[in-house]
């Protein structure tokens, strides 16, 4: 009797393990209760990036009680692998002074109730460490261990700040030069990212991965569905949540702007249904003219509030005509060169007053 009474309590526990491992199975962890649809993020950024970080920091000082009053709770901030480790390779070498600043600006915010999106994974033509190929990197293992080395260092640096930054790496540097239209070349960069950044958090020591929340921000693999449903991640998936981008919407009549949102969404959610799923770049460009950023700019963030995405707006700072004209930018700053307020701010703040 005792031991047919063991026998059903070890049955029991087989079953509810079974069901906890089944619930929620492509979520990295249960217990993360960030509500991440209440994220209103805006990307402060310096073109060119090589600003001293005390200009920086000022600036930002200056700005955040306007950045504030729009509504926004959260900053997206550059932070390129260069910057914090100029070289890579063969050994690393790291900047002290880079990392200090970037305490000062995270310590800004905290003071200020504000959390940030920092991305260590930011490199590519101009942009990457010493010996780091950023045309071929994502083939390249050596280059590979080379980030998740400087991934540790960067994460171990800033683990005072875990519970207020999101720590978010995206594939855009890595679709750079790829044909799109290739089914075949998309499924293959997906294949090879699922080794690199699509994997990153299971890498790291479990001691410094359970104190961040982290994301992956995909460009056009899963958004576009270029590599038509191949996941660029390594499953079971290893990160909190998810990122798409909504952009090139300037142009669709008012009506279109909601469900081609969400037919983007709905690769991410088809893939992985229990994953948090955010907008990390939202943006309506002024160079089709201010009123039509109004209306785009205004609408996209209407939508993503009303569908429950948090949200980051690519960006706050306007620059010159020129420097606007480059493809990164594109004229998406909601304030002018002067600091003055674009149109387009107008209809963001009455969308997140709603």
């Amino acid at each position: 009797m005792i031991c047919k009474k063991i026998y059903l309590i070890l049955f029991c526990m087989v079953l509810i393990t079974v069901f906890i491992c089944r619930v929620d199975a492509d979520d990295t962890t249960a217990s993360n209760t960030t509500d991440y649809s209440k994220i209103r993020s805006i990307a402060y950024y310096d073109y060119p990036y090589d600003a001293p970080g005390d200009r920086f920091y000022a600036d930002l000082k200056r700005d955040l009680p306007r950045i504030k009053a729009l509504g926004f709770n959260t900053i997206w901030i550059v932070t390129p692998w260069y910057k914090f480790s100029p070289q890579a390779l063969p050994v690393p070498v790291y900047n002290d002074q880079a990392f200090s600043d970037l305490k000062k600006v995270l310590d800004l915010l905290k003071d200020n109730g504000m959390e940030a999106f920092l991305g260590p994974g930011y490199f590519g033509a101009g942009w990457s460490p010493a010996g780091v190929d950023a045309s071929k990197w994502v083939t390249d293992p050596e280059v590979c261990r080379a980030l998740d080395q400087y991934v540790e260092e960067f994460l171990r640096r800033i683990i005072d700040y875990s519970n207020m930054v999101y720590i978010i790496f995206f594939t855009e540097g890595a679709e750079c030069g790829l044909n799109m239209n290739n089914v075949d070349s998309a499924r293959l960069i997906a294949l090879h990212l699922r080794n690199t950044l699509g994997s990153i958090p299971m890498r790291l020591p479990q001691d410094l991965r359970s104190k961040f929340r982290i994301g992956y921000h995909d460009y056009g693999l899963i958004n576009f569905d270029y590599a038509h449903g191949s996941s660029p991640m390594q499953g079971p998936i290893s990160f909190d949540f998810l990122s798409m981008q909504a952009y090139g919407l300037d142009g669709k009549p008012d009506h279109e702007i909601g469900p081609e949102i969400e037919l983007r969404a709905s690769r991410f959610k088809r893939l992985y249904p229990n994953t948090p799923l955010i907008i990390g770049e939202l943006g309506a460009s002024m160079l089709h003219g201010y009123d039509n950023q109004k209306r785009a700019g205004g609408i996209i963030v209407s939508y993503a509030i009303s569908a429950r995405y948090g949200f980051n707006l690519w960006g706050w700072k306007g620059f010159s005509r020129k420097q606007e004209s480059v493809p990164a930018l594109g004229g998406f700053g909601i304030t002018n060169e002067d600091g003055t307020y674009r149109p387009v701010a107008a209809a963001i703040k009455e969308a997140m007053m709603k």
